[in-house]
């Protein structure tokens, strides 16, 4: 799945979003690791509160040895979802 990258303009290949690498936000701050891309969103390993956390592909800024976001941890915590998106509420 090819993805195009809001911010720079570039397209990604999710397939580079590989399972463990860690999830920085744009402040430089870890905050998790990949578990697995689910359709349209990273599912993020289980934290300290048990549960898995799902971001949008839309968040990513650039994938290297990390994948990198276009917000800060404090806004991505704030926004992060419980289900991947589009998976909707019952």
């Amino acid at each position: 799945m090819r993805l195009l990258l809001r911010e720079t303009g570039h397209f990604m290949n999710a397939q580079t979003i590989r399972e463990h690498k860690d999830v920085i936000g744009s402040c430089g701050n870890k905050l998790g690791q990949v578990d697995r891309v689910e359709g349209g969103s990273i599912k993020l390993t289980k934290g300290t509160g048990g549960q898995h956390r799902y971001l949008p592909m839309g968040w990513v800024d650039r994938v290297d040895q990390h994948v990198h976001l276009n917000k800060d941890c404090g806004a991505a915590k704030r926004e992060w979802g419980a289900a991947p998106v589009g998976a909707g509420a019952g």
